[in-house]
């Protein structure tokens, strides 16, 4: 609800990326612009192959700010359970046991998500769990950074990212 979600090709690696752009309003917002760099910062910090892999973050010529991420193809779970209603035990299993290892890795990493539902597990086409959105993450006290200005809100500069962008429907 924040933005738009295209597909782009990366120039450079010719590799199929997703770009999520904050919409041109809140990109008026400076509390809206840090959550969502913070948001990448913490998810890019997770080694896991079951958290979205996040490769850059920048802005588009006009100045409304993106995240450069792995492009996922399947469903969330909120999409799965809609469509199936019930899943099989041993999906289930294959889910809990995804999501259990994409957790643990954050919480290794210091980072609490603070906001696992349905609609924020992704399910791929090749059975592969992602944990998306880690818009309301935060740093454990342990792990907070001495430059955080609060809970999940990092500084840091950010750089551009050789992009094409195109509408994902």
């Amino acid at each position: 609800g924040m933005g738009t979600v295209y597909v782009a090709e990366h120039l450079i690696l010719h590799k199929p990326v997703a770009v999520k752009v904050l919409s041109a309003q809140l990109a008026l917002t400076p509390d809206l612009v840090q959550r969502l760099h913070s948001e990448a910062r913490l998810a890019a910090s997770i080694s896991s192959p079951h958290i979205v892999e996040v490769f850059d973050v920048g802005a588009t010529p006009d100045g409304r700010p993106y995240v450069e991420m792995e492009l996922l193809i399947g469903e969330s779970l909120a999409q799965r359970l809609a469509r199936c209603s019930a899943l099989a035990e041993s999906d289930t299993l294959r889910i809990g046991e995804q999501l259990a290892t994409a957790l643990a890795a954050a919480h290794e990493s210091g980072i609490l998500h603070r906001d696992i539902k349905p609609e924020n597990i992704f399910l791929t086409r090749d059975g592969k769990l992602k944990v998306l959105d880690f818009g309301i993450a935060r740093l454990r006290e342990a792990h907070a950074s001495a430059d955080a200005t609060r809970a999940g809100d990092l500084l840091g500069a950010v750089a551009k990212s050789p992009a094409m962008l195109y509408y994902l429907d």
